[in-house]
């Protein structure tokens, strides 16, 4: 947690035990992949993530889709990220009243080898 190698924060400890709280009780709560139940049906969220904006920091909903993102037109991807947007804070407690900007984020298969480039779609669900 050090802002430079000359610099620390004297509650240094504190701030750091408190980051390891709140991902315990993360990681205890939510199992990823989460299947979510949408009008259009289940959909698998892999990651949330948070992405600085001018609008101030945005919650990003990563998710699985079956539709190829190659092939499809935008106005599907729309419509994916607006049927979660209606049900995720059933899954996620609070999260639309604590990011003012939503966004859904398809992708064709996990995105989790940071060395690898994987397609994606991301939509603004608010």
């Amino acid at each position: 947690l050090q802002p430079a190698n000359m610099i620390s924060y004297p509650n240094a400890k504190e701030m750091q035990d408190f980051i390891t709280s709140c991902n315990k009780q993360a990681d205890e709560k939510y199992q990823f992949p989460l299947t979510i139940e949408t009008e259009a049906g289940n959909v698998d969220v892999v990651w949330l993530a948070p992405a600085v904006m001018q609008e101030g920091i945005a919650c990003v909903i990563k998710y699985i889709t079956k539709t190829p993102l190659k092939d499809a037109n935008k106005s599907e991807f729309e419509a994916q990220g607006n049927e979660i947007g209606k049900v995720i804070d059933a899954y996620f407690q609070g999260i639309t009243e604590n990011f003012d900007v939503l966004l859904a984020q398809a992708y064709n298969e996990v995105p989790f080898d940071p060395s690898k480039m994987y397609d994606s779609y991301t939509t603004v669900i608010r």
